[in-house]
């Protein structure tokens, strides 16, 4: 990515002055829930939901849609406005002429000069899980503090955005020291194996040129509406460094990035490009597609963003591994939401789609979203379904395999697998939030590096071999002991079995986790 690094800083240089509002929204912010239950409630139309993360003027926008339906919202829901809009104020001048309010957001640094402004944020917080004996004993208990702090702002006309963390864990070792990129993400360990430390960083520079954003350095992307992983791109890898455009006109949202992802096997590359458009006021269509290359050099065919993936892959020798898929938001009326996916993976041909032949590698999760369930205002069900079908995320050559830092790109499932997810949550306010989730989970044979061999015939078996059967459930809560400080508690039980020959192995045990999150 170096050799692009100074076309990337030119463009970015002469970008708009309103720069400072092009920095995403972290993945993991609360907006994303409350904006996400707001377009089931029908009260937000033409989101484009499923393509994220979204930059600061996106959710300031929808903050101020909201606002002209204030009076069909709850006063939780008004709650969860009053802070978004305290956090995402509007930029540049009103209708009217009067420049926005600044943002009543709190920093621990603020600097303002002729050339920006500056915001900087600490961060700290952990997790401390408890499991009963029953549990595997590396899982019975386990502390993972972290520390760190946020940069964001502008300096003439570059947004700028550096999230640093510090995280450290001990008591689920041996942890192993590895910076063997197959193994999972850099970390050191002590002398005795005890505790284990490590670094993550989101962190790069954007710009608007005309009516496109560019983005270039470390960032993660999640793809799809999926309330537990988009099956192209989740968002759920160490983040990324890449180099995407993105632009808005009209109904649609376009994305193209380029990115290079880790692994053992030299250089590894991720092309990938979205279209989301809006379909009238409530239904959304994604369109999506990716190729995985590597051990060579940066591919022009794949840098150019109207040549499609699979095309340009036949032609440079039907050696990488494209995906392509598409997905759907639709809200038929209000409290109630509709959304699915469609990954595919590998084709034989078209009108094979669906048949038992192995080269069809397809994967789809379909889910069903309810506001004001049973008319018990400020409630919220999820039911969502995935599968996995074999041979998903697999190649011929091992560094074409979907992931990075060995994480897999998409969902976090292996091949030949499938989940059926409920989520019941219920907001007393912006500050308490109560809720339960229940998940059943079921693994066949196979992973992502083990591709079809001849010993697998030609027709795939979904949840053929041993079945590992996982249910677990879980009671939370999740409040706000003073602002931007959270604390959350969840108490779980979980039971694996494992349907062998001969026999069954299983095990059931409790959890409690403790979180604790702030941003100060």
């Amino acid at each position: 990515m170096g050799r692009y690094f100074i076309p990337a800083l030119i463009l970015i240089w002469f970008a708009t002055p309103l720069a400072g509002q092009t920095v995403h929204v972290p993945l993991d912010h609360w907006a994303y829930e409350y904006l996400e239950r707001m377009q089931t409630r029908g009260l937000l139309t033409n989101v484009r939901s499923g393509t994220k993360p979204f930059t600061r003027a996106k959710v300031a926008g929808m903050a101020r849609a909201l606002a002209g339906n204030a009076d069909r919202l709850t006063e939780v829901e008004l709650q969860y406005l009053r802070r978004l809009q305290s956090e995402f104020p509007p930029s540049g001048k009103s209708n009217t002429g009067e420049r926005s309010l600044p943002s009543e957001e709190p920093h621990f640094y603020t600097w303002t000069g002729r050339p920006g402004r500056l915001f900087i944020d600490a961060l700290a917080g952990g997790t401390a899980l408890f499991a009963s004996p029953a549990a595997p004993a590396e899982q019975r208990r386990s502390f993972s503090p972290y520390y760190g702090a946020v940069l964001r702002g502008r300096l003439w006309n570059i947004a700028l955005y550096s999230d640093n963390r510090i995280h450290g864990e001990w008591g689920a070792g041996p942890y192993i020291q590895s910076y063997r990129l197959s193994e999972g993400y850099p970390q050191n360990t002590s002398d005795d194996s005890s505790f284990a430390t490590w670094d993550e960083s989101v962190s790069y520079l954007a710009g608007r040129v005309g009516g496109f954003r560019i983005q270039f350095g470390r960032d993660r992307v999640a793809w799809g509406p999926a309330r537990h992983g988009g099956l192209m791109l989740s968002g759920l890898t160490p983040a990324m460094d890449m180099l995407k455009v993105s632009t808005e006109f009209g109904p649609c949202t376009v994305t193209f990035l380029h990115a290079e992802l880790r692994s053992d096997y030299g250089r590894k590359w991720l092309a990938a490009r979205r279209l989301e458009i809006s379909l009238g006021d409530r239904c959304d269509l994604g369109f999506h597609e990716s190729v995985i290359y590597g051990e060579r050099g940066l591919e022009s065919a794949y840098l150019n963003p109207l040549l499609p993936v699979l095309i340009a892959e036949h032609t440079l020798g039907d050696r990488d591994n494209v995906g392509m898929g598409m997905d759907w938001n639709w809200v038929p009326s209000g409290n109630m939401r509709f959304y699915g996916e469609l990954f595919i993976d590998d084709l034989s041909a078209p009108w094979t789609l669906f048949s038992r032949d192995w080269g069809n590698k397809v994967a789809f999760t379909a889910g069903l979203d309810l506001a004001s369930l049973f008319t018990l205002r400020d409630t919220y069900l999820g039911l969502e379904y995935s599968r996995i079908e074999p041979f998903v995320y697999t190649h011929h050559k091992s560094v074409n395999i979907f992931e990075h830092y060995n994480v897999n790109l998409g969902s976090d499932l292996e091949p030949n697998s499938d989940r059926f997810s409920i989520d019941l949550v219920h907001l007393i306010s912006f500050r308490w939030t109560i809720g339960c989730t229940v998940s059943s989970g079921r693994h066949g044979a196979g992973s992502r590096y083990m591709p079809h061999t001849e010993a697998d015939g030609e027709k795939k078996r979904f949840l053929s071999g041993p079945v590992i059967r996982t249910v677990t459930s879980s009671l939370h809560a999740d409040v706000e002991v003073v602002r931007d400080c959270r604390l959350h508690i969840a108490a779980g039980r979980e039971a694996v079995s494992n349907a062998e020959e001969g026999g069954a192995a299983s095990v059931c045990f409790n959890t409690i986790a403790v979180s604790i999150i702030l941003n100060w």
